[in-house]
């Protein structure tokens, strides 16, 4: 239950009537009627949300509040109404009834409001209502008072800034929440937003405005990822964060946005906010790139302006003293003119102000640029209009009050500009302070943000003395100019300086020459513009893709998972038992298990209660002494089909008995066993073939009917004995394979969505495949690919032991055979594919576009696709492996973007994940690619328009498709996919951050690292041909090696005949794919 601070209240409520008292802002006002309209999307700020956050603690929606000088009325839902009942006691200790009004569930709440209307006609002989005219608050309870007060008769007046000097004061509680606030966001400036700007200009990125603001908005949303402990659910962003540059810049905060151009290496404003218990803080700041010296002299002008005006902001002074200040400080044309005291007011905020007296002079032009107000009172609004920093605003500063302190100015040009988006600049500096009691210096919240021109200012080029590392291409300066550091350092005869700035240049010129050195014999250009031209076709992509993905996700929506599959029966239809009489008659309360009903039964509180098996996700029996413990545990959580059919039922996760009958325990856990996998491989097998499509029948041609006869199709029927071939032959409306046995096997051509062939080449088998559109059941199997083939050789054993010469006349007959039956046999299937190509499929199938695809080789590489390594190649329409099983067959067309994963110089391989346009899809994985194959994919992608990444580490998918389609707009918002560019500043924080989507393991692999891993997914033999690899590396002495070829001997002979077919064409040149059921030992690449 919800519960108000009732002490918070009582001491708030209190504020306002004495304020009320007072008579100031009120405007005759008998009473005050403030109502809260439905909940509303995005950052609002209203001083009726004020209100119910001051005093209550919580916004109440669609909630009447009416205070009089003797009651307080609330007209709202039974179940707010409840919880503003723990308020009676605090008003009645001031003196106040409060009077409470409940809103039928079914009603409209006008009967409560007419008497609402009457208490407001008591409160005075002539009643005026004070009303918040400016707002328009929605919903249906909204507009209706608004109605009825209107059509009342009684009158109104504005209270809005009455409400606002009641609150204005804060409290210690309100200011400890201001102070979290202020630290947030000053913390989110020094350890996120400079970081950011600082990493963007020294690797020259392109990182839009917009998408740092989006990166910048998740750390103020979730403080943990800079080392800060906030409570989460008290946190939020006052207002978008707002970065500027590139000469579009607006100083205001009303109006300020974040673009989509790319941040501009001249000034930068960066604008924060943040909000922790709904209570603001704002912070902003001015970073400059290569500044001139007008701009240094005016950003001294500007921060001494500031400093002036958070100085006059003491208690008992007006608001307009303020902007008098800056006006003031603007205007002193050179130093000593205004009084020492003025001065060293200027220090407050860590800026040294005895530098400013020197540089803010001669900046009276600045003045006609400022905005007309400098800045508001900031607490639960950010922005109080009623209470501006404006040059007419008499109201009187108080202590405890808290102020945004903004000084901007916009429209500047430079005259010496790098590029044309460099001429014109703003700069903004803003604080959020807290006036202090006797006219003492007003409190910095957001000092912690450094704003000194040492803090701010970036040099790329030379001209200043440059601090940090030397190389890394951005250092932070100090406000000393080069040439005044000159002066008592002494200079040598030719009048260069006798500093550290010549050494610098010495070594910059020296690599530059190391660097001209090494590629002076080599020509990149071509190389270079070649990339370049990918680059710019991949940027091209990437609206292509978001637009994807966001069309997907807006047409289908995020299903879920759960529960049995697709045609398969629910978990939560099941039932154990239609009826009580159908249930079995057990002797005593011990489990049972019933296998005609498929349920078990256990004891819960003196009666058995029956639940289906397949409820059940285990049992376990386990014994210790005498006694014999069961334990049944159920499926759960939200994948679970009924936890998500039914969220807000309770389910039973766990259940544990206790028996003295071991004997009778342990078959009971061994029934349940055995049950449940029955059950469930039943309704497996029920569940594939009710997804299964009604095939159309096939039709037998008329006249001659093509074959292709001596052929095996994978996968198999199955059964017994030894593998048969069988005849293919391409009817009217179809495919039909005939094995000698008698079975058939039929594929419609209106169900084929890609068909292959794939001549032997360097492969044991010629082969034609169809990819399905709806898969079919191939003996108990049901599969999406079925694939006919021959074997272009015969499986021979070499019995003799030792090596044949290259030039012996059998085996150069022996080659010349397997050349021609090679040819032969693909030439066969060639002649097939082709005539059913044009006297069938074009003919007769022109809408369908069928057309037999042919991998292209030079474009294959080398991968793991699935269990083993594969030569992979691509088609016309699809990424082939097509020797191995399973086979894989992955659409280009249904590819929404590639990510390349382990790209780094250290690794010898690299994975690819293929992202789907239907995110419901699992990614689909090649892992294991030779580094030497980087360059001839890019290439590939790049040719037929798919957008890829680059990324140093393998990336957790099925949390980044989850976040996805979780919020589909704020993922476009945030840039789309160009998250994974490993040239923006995400990519590198992934490699350098723990994040939700990288692994939990090591991110820097050793050599040894990628030989572990590539084991992992490799065959057997592969690890044993990079075992040799290794030993042979290290040294191994001549016992060892003899060692290691006894077991290379054991090995070879124990491998089948058909593995030395495979070995021995491998050593003819060989690196395909093979046959099913072959394994034999690769040759060593």
């Amino acid at each position: 239950m919800v519960t108000i601070n009732t002490g918070a209240f009582q001491r708030r409520l209190k504020t306002l009537y004495d304020s009320w008292k007072d008579g100031a802002y009120w405007n005759g006002a008998t009473c005050v009627a403030v109502i809260s309209g439905a909940a509303a999307e995005g950052l609002r700020y209203w001083k009726s949300t004020s209100l119910h956050l001051w005093l209550l603690g919580y916004e109440f929606t669609d909630t009447l509040l009416l205070f009089t000088k003797s009651e307080v009325h609330a007209l709202a839902g039974a179940k707010k109404v409840q919880l503003l009942q723990q308020l009676e006691g605090a008003c009645r200790a001031l003196g106040l009834a409060l009077v409470l009004h409940t809103k039928g569930k079914k009603e409209d709440g006008s009967e409560q409001m007419g008497r609402v209307l009457e208490a407001a006609k008591a409160a005075g002989d002539t009643p005026l209502v004070g009303v918040l005219p400016k707002e328009k608050p929605e919903g249906p309870f909204a507009s209706l008072w608004l109605e009825t007060l209107a059509g009342s008769g009684l009158s109104t007046v504005d209270v809005g800034a009455a409400l606002a000097d009641a609150w204005a004061v804060k409290d210690e509680d309100e200011l400890k929440n201001l102070r979290k606030a202020a630290f947030l966001v000053s913390s989110a400036v020094n350890s996120f937003a400079v970081p950011q700007i600082e990493e963007i200009i020294d690797q020259e990125m392109k990182v839009k405005h917009s998408k740092l603001a989006a990166k910048t908005e998740e750390v103020i949303t979730d403080p943990s990822k800079i080392n800060i402990k906030l409570k989460a659910e008290l946190l939020d962003i006052a207002y978008p964060p707002v970065f500027q540059s590139g000469g579009e810049y607006d100083v205001r905060l009303a109006g300020a946005v974040s673009n989509d151009n790319s941040l501009h290496y001249g000034v930068i404003v960066c604008s924060l906010g943040a909000k922790y218990a709904s209570y603001c803080a704002n912070v902003a700041r001015t970073y400059f790139v290569d500044p001139s010296k007008k701009q240094e002299e005016e950003y001294a002008a500007l921060l001494a302006a500031h400093q002036a005006a958070v100085a006059a902001l003491v208690e008992g002074a007006p608001m307009s003293a303020a902007h008098e200040a800056v006006v003031k400080a603007l205007k002193v044309q050179r130093a000593g003119q205004e009084p020492a005291e003025f001065w060293s007011g200027l220090g407050g905020g860590g800026t040294d102000g005895g530098y400013y007296v020197g540089m803010a002079r001669g900046q009276g032009h600045l003045v006609e640029k400022l905005p007309r107000s400098l800045g508001s009172a900031i607490g639960l609004e950010l922005r109080d209009s009623t209470q501006q920093l404006s040059a007419n605003n008499a109201k009187p500063v108080r202590a405890g009050m808290t102020f945004n302190v903004v000084v901007g100015v916009s429209d500047l040009t430079r005259d010496d500009p790098d590029d044309e988006p460099g001429r014109r600049y703003a700069m903004l500096v803003a604080d959020t302070v807290i006036i202090k009691a006797g006219g003492g210096a007003p409190d910095y919240a957001t000092a912690a943000a450094p704003k000194d021109w040492k803090e701010v200012a970036y040099y790329l080029k030379g001209g200043v003395r440059a601090f940090g590392v030397v190389g890394c291409g951005v250092a932070r300066v100090i406000e000393r100019r080069w040439e005044g550091e000159t002066a008592g350092r002494g200079q040598d005869e030719g009048g260069e300086d006798g500093g550290a700035a010549p050494a610098v240049d010495d070594e910059y010129e020296a690599m530059a020459m190391r660097k001209s050195t090494r590629t002076e014999h080599v020509d990149f250009q071509a190389k270079a513009d070649e990339r370049r031209r990918q680059k710019e076709n991949q940027e091209d992509l990437l609206q292509r893709v978001n637009q994807a993905t966001l069309n997907m996700l807006n047409k289908n929506g995020a299903d879920g998972r759960g529960g049995a599959g697709p045609g398969g029966r629910r978990v939560s239809e099941t039932v154990a038992y239609k009826s009580v009489s159908e249930m079995q008659q057990f002797q005593g309360l011990t489990v049972q298990v019933d296998h005609r009903s498929e349920c078990i039964l256990v004891p819960i509180y003196g009666m058995l209660v029956p639940f289906h098996i397949l409820t059940v996700k285990n049992a376990t029996y386990n014994q210790e002494g005498d006694t014999a413990y069961i334990r049944v545990n159920f499926n759960f959580g939200p994948s679970f089909e009924p936890g998500a059919r039914f969220p807000r039922s309770v389910f039973v996760k766990e259940l544990s008995y206790r028996s003295a009958d071991s004997r009778h325990a342990a078959k009971v856990v061994q029934e349940i066993k055995m049950l449940r996998g029955a059950v469930q491989q039943r309704e497996k097998e029920k569940a594939e073939r009710a997804t299964l499509v009604q095939q159309e029948k096939l039709v037998r041609g008329k006249g001659r009917v093509y074959s292709l006869p001596d052929v095996w199709v994978r996968p198999a029927f199955g059964g017994k004995g030894r593998k048969v071939t069988g005849t293919l032959e391409a009817h009217a409306n179809g495919f039909r394979y005939t094995s000698p046995k008698g079975e058939e096997l039929d594929i419609m051509y209106r169900n084929v969505k890609h068909a292959f062939f794939q001549p032997a080449e360097n492969e044991m088998i010629t082969l034609v495949h169809f990819h399905l559109i709806n898969p079919i059941m191939v003996g108990k199997k049901k599969t999406n690919d079925v694939q006919f083939y021959t074997e272009v050789m015969d499986t021979v054993q070499t019995l003799e032991a030792g090596r044949r010469s290259m030039y012996d006349p059998d085996e150069i007959e022996e080659e010349q055979r397997e050349r021609e039956r090679r040819n032969s046999i693909n030439r066969q299937f060639s002649q097939f594919v082709k005539r059913v190509q044009q006297d069938i499929w074009e003919r007769d199938y022109s809408d369908l576009n069928l057309e037999f695809e042919i991998p292209f080789r030079e474009l294959g590489f080398f991968g793991v696709p699935s269990r083993s390594s594969a030569f992979i190649m691509p088609t016309v329409n699809c990424l082939v492996e097509l020797t191995e099983m399973p086979f894989t067959v992955l659409t280009l067309s249904e590819v929404n973007l590639v990510n390349l994963e382990r790209v780094g110089f250290n690794l010898r391989n690299f994975d690819m994940v293929l992202i789907m346009k239907d995110l419901n899809r699992d990614v689909a994985r090649i892992d294991t690619i030779p580094t030497q194959y980087l360059d001839t994919i890019k290439d590939w992608l790049n040719s037929i328009e798919i957008k890829f990444y680059e990324s140093k580490v393998n990336l957790q998918w099925k949390n980044i498709l989850k976040s996805i389609k979780e919020d589909p707009e704020q993922f476009i918002a945030d840039g789309g996919w160009n998250f994974l560019d490993v040239e923006q500043s995400d990519s590198e924080e992934e490699a350098d951050e723990e994040s939700d989507f990288a692994p939990s393991g090591g991110e820097d692999e050793s050599d040894d690292d990628v030989d572990s891993e590539d084991e992992s997914v490799v065959s057997e033999d592969d690890s044993d041909a990079e075992a040799e690899d290794d030993s042979e590396e290290e040294g191994m002495d001549w016992d060892d090696l003899e060692e290691q070829a006894k077991r290379d001997d054991e090995a070879r002979d124990d491998s089948d005949g058909e593995d030395e077919g495979y070995n021995r064409k491998r050593k003819g040149g060989g690196s395909g794919g093979r046959p099913a059921g072959g394994s034999g030992k690769r040759a060593k690449r």
